[in-house]
């Protein structure tokens, strides 16, 4: 199995299908995931892309930019604007529209990563309700950190943590997971090494990998985090713990 991944802001994404936008691949299997494939999709004022996949779930999160997610067979209309999540089921065509003036970035999760042979499958019109994290409840991940849990699914749990200026024990979980910093900057400490985090860092922790998230910042550290298979943020276990 991979030991834990941690790739910084500053890739370069590969062209879309429309002229004035791109994506950019930051895990996937190659990295040792088993569940999950995250990706950044950015597009320009007016630029659209299809979203979702036949053999997988797609989870969003919009992270910059306002625009529409138009889904389903009737092509429903759903505002999107930053800290808006959504699940798009396989087999639900779908795609984003940037509808506003600045740069339109959503981070998405496949899972499980899709493959990319031929798919013969009809598509599903099912509804697609997108939600805002403001409107989910802060629960406690312990002593200055707390989280939202977005999207639950049958194959992950999507949520955003945020941490105060603290440094959480070393602890694992049962289940593989995809970080995203959306804000702040601090330290990932994973294994047996520190690794310094920005906006844009990608983390990749495979099951059983001790770690925790620091934040050396004036503000929070926000997170988006993505489990396979679903799990909470909550549900740990404290390394320090085992030692005594």
């Amino acid at each position: 199995m991979a030991g834990a991944l941690v790739r910084q802001p500053g890739g370069v994404g590969q062209p879309l299908q429309a002229p004035a936008g791109s994506f950019q691949v930051l895990l996937d299997p190659a990295a040792g995931s088993e569940g999950l494939l995250q990706r950044v999709l950015e597009l320009a004022p007016g630029a659209s892309c299809a979203v979702g996949h036949p053999g997988a779930d797609d989870v969003l999160y919009v992270a910059r930019g306002s625009g529409l997610l138009v889904s389903g067979l009737g092509e429903a209309k759903n505002s999107i604007r930053p800290g808006t999540a959504a699940l798009v089921p396989s087999k639900v065509p779908a795609h984003l529209v940037n509808t506003g003036t600045e740069d339109l970035m959503v981070v998405s999760v496949l899972s499980p990563p899709p493959f990319d042979g031929f798919f013969t499958m009809e598509a599903r019109d099912l509804p697609i309700t997108p939600l805002h994290e403001d409107e989910r409840q802060q629960l406690s991940a312990g002593e200055d950190r707390y989280f939202k849990l977005l999207i639950e699914s049958d194959h992950v749990t999507q949520f955003v943590g945020f941490i105060g200026r603290s440094k959480a024990p070393p602890h694992t979980h049962a289940y593989e997971e995809a970080i995203y910093v959306l804000d702040g900057e601090g330290l990932v400490h994973a294994e047996d090494s520190t690794t310094p985090i920005r906006p844009g860092t990608s983390i990749f922790l495979p099951p059983s990998t001790s770690h925790c998230l620091e934040n050396q910042g004036p503000g929070l550290l926000k997170v988006l985090g993505v489990f396979s298979p679903p799990g909470s943020p909550a549900d740990k276990k404290d390394m320090l713990a085992d030692r005594r």
